[in-house]
């Protein structure tokens, strides 16, 4: 989505907020020495939409960003935002590039989804452990219990009462 709009943005004349916007962003990061931003006590760096950019670019094969994206390997100056705006001008390729972006950003997440889905398995597989052992637990404790109920036979009490009144000391 971000990059459907970065096409849209760059498409558009120089003089449109949005596009200068951009550039200024580009230039002050140069003017800047492209210093790291501090990081926060909230989060452990800035996200800005340029960033967010890149760390798709960064999903990408690098034959694919110089096919798709101009050679712009890295979303760093504005050479590259220039790069960017000439390949945004012809949207059928644009959109193609959209695409790779989308479909590194799918894999990545179904990667992660079936991490995510596999630990879930393996903690209900414990769960479930756990609840069958606490039942046979209580099954085990339950049947002694009714052992220790359960009138004795003939055999059984005449060898109490015998050992019972013995002193075995």
């Amino acid at each position: 989505m971000r990059w459907s709009f970065l096409g849209h943005v760059l498409r558009q004349p120089r003089e449109t907020p949005a596009n200068r916007v951009m550039r200024n962003y580009f230039k002050r990061r140069e003017l800047d020495g492209d210093e790291e931003r501090e990081r926060t006590k909230r989060s452990l760096c800035l996200t800005t939409v340029p960033r967010l950019l890149q760390l798709d670019l960064n999903r990408i094969s690098e034959d694919d960003k110089k096919a798709f994206f101009g050679g712009a390997m890295k979303l760093t100056n504005g050479s590259d935002l220039a790069k960017l705006s000439t390949k945004a001008q012809y949207r059928h390729n644009w959109k193609k590039a959209v695409e790779k972006v989308r479909a590194a950003e799918e894999s990545k997440w179904r990667r992660k989804e079936m991490e995510r889905l596999a630990n879930k398995a393996v903690r209900e597989a414990a769960a479930t452990m756990a609840r069958i052992r606490r039942s046979a637990a209580a099954l085990t404790r339950s049947r002694a219990a009714e052992a220790a109920e359960r009138p004795r036979t003939r055999a059984q009490t005449t060898l109490m009462q015998y050992f019972g009144n013995t002193n075995l000391s």
